[in-house]
């Protein structure tokens, strides 16, 4: 994950990789954007390769159960 990422909208997204379904809401292209705001980014994760979801990309202890606790650990982007 870089410091400062970018990330295309739900119809490029559509139109790019048409065979998967997107469940990304981001309607407008995202063209620079902080990675420590924990933005929400397009992914596809090991049990549905065939869907685009969105989903927050950081590293967070295993005791961190909410976004307040995880507030605190807002250095361990690219931990």
């Amino acid at each position: 994950m870089c410091y400062h990422v970018g990330s295309p909208s739900k119809a490029e997204l559509k139109n790019k990789l048409p065979k998967k379904q997107v469940y990304y809401p981001n309607e407008n292209e995202i063209f620079h954007i902080s990675g420590f705001t924990r933005p929400f980014l397009p992914v596809t994760l090991n049990d549905n390769f065939d869907a685009i979801v969105q989903a927050r990309w950081k590293l967070i202890p295993g005791w961190i159960k909410t976004d307040t606790e995880a507030s605190k650990y807002a250095n361990t982007l690219n931990a």
